[in-house]
């Protein structure tokens, strides 16, 4: 009998770079507006939004978990449609640098935590995080000038995610970090309720 050729594991997009790319976080207040679509840079980061600084190996865990249930009919129940019954999504990372502003952050502050003669303090446990626009972008280490690669950036963005006010101090490699995690809350679009937005930006 014969035998035939499977599918090989050439890449769809075969003449397209493979990046290697960070992330980084940014916040602002929930109905801060997103920056036009540029690639955003070092020094020059979008008005309102706060910058979460480095992260632990460039590393931001984006997740959406899409929940369903079956509707099962006949004499033997059978699945013959299937609905949402539940959805929710995180965006979680390790802050790398131990500044009080990360901890206010961490904690479900907007990053400026109190200061006073001396000293800054940030208050812990209590009350949940403010609602914040969250804006996760992807740092390439190609382009298109030099790699042919099409897009500038990924974002991930939510105009309303929510900090639960834990906290953990953790250690990685012998440093200390801040976890941090958001909670992503629903947002309307055409009349259906989304958790997230992904956004490719063109090149420049």
């Amino acid at each position: 009998m014969a035998g035939g050729l499977g599918l090989t594991q050439d890449r769809y997009f075969s003449s397209q770079p493979i990046a290697i790319s960070g992330r980084r976080i940014l916040s602002a207040a929930s109905q801060t507006a997103l920056p036009s679509p540029l690639k955003i840079v070092a020094g020059a980061l979008p008005t309102a939004y706060t910058d979460h600084g480095s992260m632990v190996q460039g590393r931001v865990e984006i997740s959406v978990e899409i929940n369903v249930e079956s509707i099962d009919l006949g004499r033997i129940p059978t699945p013959h449609r299937f609905y949402i019954s539940g959805q929710r999504g995180s965006i979680r990372g390790n802050l790398q640098e131990y500044q009080p502003a990360m901890v206010d952050l961490a904690t479900g502050g907007d990053g400026t935590p109190t200061t006073a003669s001396g000293y800054s303090q940030v208050y812990i446990g209590g009350v949940l995080g403010n609602e914040r626009r969250l804006l996760v972008f992807d740092d390439f280490d190609i382009d298109y000038a030099n790699n042919g690669f099409r897009w500038d950036q990924y974002w991930w963005t939510t105009p309303n995610a929510q900090c639960a006010g834990s906290f953990t101090l953790a250690e990685e490699k012998a440093q200390t970090v801040v976890p941090i995690e958001y909670q992503l809350l629903v947002f309307s679009v055409s009349g259906i309720n989304r958790l997230l937005e992904m956004r490719a930006i063109n090149y420049a």
